[in-house]
């Protein structure tokens, strides 16, 4: 019996995992569609490309991530990696 438990339990939490992920993916779906940056052309850079990018491995983590931005209570990935964005522009 304990041993059913426990494959309960772990499956109980992959499907929780799962659900958080979906949702997280969902909820920043427009976010993800907007990432797709051809870089080279009509002038959008590959440092611009890479600032629209910032927030990427964030999204499938952290559900409502436009919403946690505009609150301004300390989620912003944007502004975590801007320095990197600007090394890349010294280059």
């Amino acid at each position: 019996m304990p041993l059913r438990r426990s494959h309960k339990a772990a499956l109980a939490a992959i499907g929780g995992i799962a659900g958080w992920i979906s949702l997280s993916a969902i909820s920043n779906q427009k976010a993800i569609r907007l990432l797709y940056c051809p870089a080279g052309t009509d002038g959008v850079s590959e440092v611009i490309c890479s600032s629209m990018r910032c927030g990427y491995k964030y999204y499938f983590f952290v559900p409502f991530s436009e919403f946690w931005e505009d609150k301004e209570i300390g989620y912003n990935p944007e502004r975590w990696c801007i320095r990197s964005v600007l090394d890349d522009m010294n280059k």
